[in-house]
């Protein structure tokens, strides 16, 4: 159980901590390329999992497409 409650709250908070370093527009830390790719795809992409873990499959693939097409454009685009 205590387990459980570390992980309930570690695993965001180090989320948290690890986005505004390296993902926010106003990170300390930018990455950039490949690296933000992999950082995005991440997070987002657990995002997925857990809505489609969680008993939302619709909501995850929703997701995932929203995500997908959001990236393309952003480096299509060259924001």
């Amino acid at each position: 159980m205590l387990a459980k409650i570390a992980l309930g709250i570690g695993l965001p908070a180090l989320a948290i901590v690890v986005w505004g370093l390296f993902g926010s527009p106003r990170a300390r830390w930018h990455l950039n390329g490949a690296w933000r790719l992999m950082l995005q795809i991440v997070f987002f992409g657990s995002a997925a999992v857990a809505l489609f873990v969680a008993g939302q499959p619709a909501l995850g693939v929703v997701f995932a497409l929203l995500f997908v097409i959001n990236t393309t454009l952003v480096y299509v685009w060259a924001q």
